[in-house]
């Protein structure tokens, strides 16, 4: 019997608030959830953002298998941004958490809500740099070579000091016990921590509040951290 070739959806995804290497991890953890286990992961590069003055963006991509329905992989995409705090404000303005459909094998898709491959492909590097390191196409190659040069990448599991929020998640991963977990879907516990001065105090309150979840956790997203306080993500691995 032949066997048929599944189609690589790639996704495009961008933080440029709270920790946002703990973001985009959390990110895969929730997207494998949500596509299965061919997830694979781009490194990350940083990038200067498009639209009104905000921070810097780390900008990767992630790889699936996916022969259904596109609408039904932009919807679970926005599940996930919204768990790890995406808030829609302005047009390209700051956020936790962006995932795009930038490319789907050999389809081209034109709708009111979904455009494959990305418009704005051919002239993004951020978007055409994770996608190149996912997928081998000549055509894509040669649309990269006309473009400027990107900085290094680095890999989205490299432990590179950060600012303040994503040391903090630096921190809190460290102390996480490794537990086994059963089988299920990831759930998202939102945790918020009280102003508490110093790197060591939030880091304590907050390793306090999810020994309080009374679970398993799987991983911790920094979406906020400042003066204000401390925002949360707590990814809970299922009950065995």
């Amino acid at each position: 019997m032949r066997r048929v070739r599944r189609q690589i959806l790639v996704l495009g995804a961008g933080s440029n608030l709270g920790g946002r290497r703990s973001i985009l991890r959390a990110a895969r953890v929730l997207l494998r959830d949500a596509f299965g286990p061919s997830l694979r992961s781009a490194p990350v590069w940083e990038t200067e953002p498009l639209g009104p003055a905000q921070p810097r963006y780390l900008n990767g991509g992630f790889a699936v298998h996916w022969d259904d329905d596109l609408q039904l992989a932009l919807d679970r995409c926005r599940v996930i941004e919204a768990s790890l705090g995406r808030e829609r404000r302005e047009r390209w303005g700051p956020r936790t958490l962006d995932l795009d459909l930038l490319w789907h094998g050999s389809r081209s898709v034109r709708s009111p809500t979904i455009t494959v491959p990305h418009a704005e492909l051919h002239a993004r590097t951020f978007a055409l740099d994770p996608l190149l390191a996912l997928v081998d196409d000549d055509a894509l190659r040669a649309v990269r070579a006309g473009l400027p040069p990107s900085p290094a990448s680095v890999s989205l599991d490299d432990d590179v000091p950060g600012d303040a929020a994503d040391d903090l998640a630096l921190a809190l991963d460290r102390a996480l016990d490794a537990q086994p977990a059963g089988e299920g879907p990831t759930r998202v516990l939102p945790v918020a921590v009280e102003a508490g001065g110093s790197l060591d105090a939030t880091a304590a309150a907050a390793r306090a509040a999810m020994r309080r979840a009374g679970e398993v956790v799987r991983r911790v997203a920094v979406l906020h951290h400042g003066d204000d306080g401390t925002r949360l993500a707590v990814l809970l691995a299922p009950p065995r």
